[in-house]
């Protein structure tokens, strides 16, 4: 996959056209295509009564972009992480950004929460997949991200139990068109280890990052708070 990485976005071009599965916001379901927008968000920007598809439409307009499938985040975009895995003439790649302020979970309370974040997945494979194996990739890249974030040992902000995602996770497979096509893809394949891997490994760096960030993003916050006392005083 090609980045272009700009201050607020990312515009990311599949190497091939590809059948496209995913629950993103624009394109969701299974689709086909090669160009996805990744646009960066404010809390600001989506106040209540903001229609979120329509802002993100807007965003892609303005940089003159006809996206496929679109993915919104909330996390820094230039701390996005990409992993490749290959064996032979297998190749995976995984675009990952990651936000854990909105850990929760699977079965805690639903409902409305104030904190932001959201782990972003996007996984290329250059073979042709089935629809089935398609279903069962992003199983696999699911399973995946939830290793990651359990093996960091993330808490549900909700439940205090260990997290297993965000409250608003999504997930793109893409696989390259115009081969016969892979029937499956799970944990005894070779392909599935390397979509496996790979994701992982994107997760597991992306939430790493996200941890450093707001370690001094609290410091800084700290600092600021004794220096106001200490003027007060």
């Amino acid at each position: 996959m090609r980045i272009d990485q700009k201050k607020k976005h990312l515009a990311v071009t599949l190497e091939q056209p590809s059948a496209l599965l995913s629950w993103c916001l624009h394109g969701g379901g299974i689709s086909e295509g090669k160009e996805i927008f990744w646009a960066q968000v404010e809390s600001k920007e989506l106040t209540r009564g903001v229609d979120p598809l329509s802002y993100l439409k807007k965003r892609w307009k303005d940089e003159d972009l006809t996206p496929d499938i679109a993915f919104m985040t909330s996390a820094e975009i230039n701390d996005f992480v990409c992993k490749k895995e290959t064996f032979k003439d297998f190749e995976v790649s995984v675009l990952s950004t990651v936000g854990m302020g909105n850990a929760l979970r699977a079965g805690d309370p639903g409902g409305y929460h104030l904190s932001l974040g959201t782990i972003n997945i996007l996984i290329e494979i250059n073979k042709t997949f089935s629809s089935g194996a398609l279903i069962e990739a992003i199983s696999l890249g699911t399973e995946a991200k939830t290793a990651a974030v359990m093996d960091l040992n993330i808490s549900s902000n909700m439940s205090g139990e260990k997290a297993t995602g965000t409250g608003t996770d999504c997930m793109a497979v893409a696989s390259h068109k115009g081969q016969a096509p892979l029937m499956y893809c799970g944990k005894h394949t070779k392909v599935g280890e390397l979509i496996g891997k790979a994701t992982y490994e994107a997760v597991f760096e992306g939430i790493q990052k996200w941890i450093k960030r707001k370690e001094k993003s609290d410091e800084e916050s700290k600092n600021n708070s004794r220096y106001w006392w200490s003027e007060l005083g």
